[in-house]
């Protein structure tokens, strides 16, 4: 029952992050204090289900969503502070499929690299 509510909550955490923008402007569209505030309160419900995650037993399906988050997490920050863009654009497209990219592969190929060497 635990490693279900691990890999339910891991999956939580990266779709709560990766939709997060989307919410926002669902909700808050013109009012940035708002869509501001539903953003931050969003990223602290995904690090407190990341803390509990990280509590919880370790399965393959949460240790893979847990790199495809790193990967979001990452390509956010150079987003961020490297293009300075704070808005979706299209190379978040390339963002989402690189980190669906890692999680195929560290739920599917590189668990079973790891059982056979």
């Amino acid at each position: 029952m635990k490693n279900k509510v691990t890999e339910i909550l891991a999956l939580l955490s990266v779709i709560l992050y990766a939709t997060g923008y989307w919410i926002c402007e669902y909700f808050y569209m013109d009012d940035i204090i708002k869509w501001r505030d539903l953003r931050d309160t969003l990223t602290g419900v995904v690090i407190s289900i990341l803390v509990i995650t990280s509590l919880m037993p370790k399965t393959r399906l949460s240790n893979a969503t847990l790199w495809a988050f790193g990967v979001l997490c990452f390509g956010d920050l150079v987003d961020r502070l490297v293009f300075n863009t704070n808005v979706f654009v299209y190379s978040d497209y390339a963002l989402i499929v690189i980190s669906i990219m890692v999680f195929v592969y560290k739920f599917k190929i590189g668990h079973n690299a790891q059982d056979t060497g």
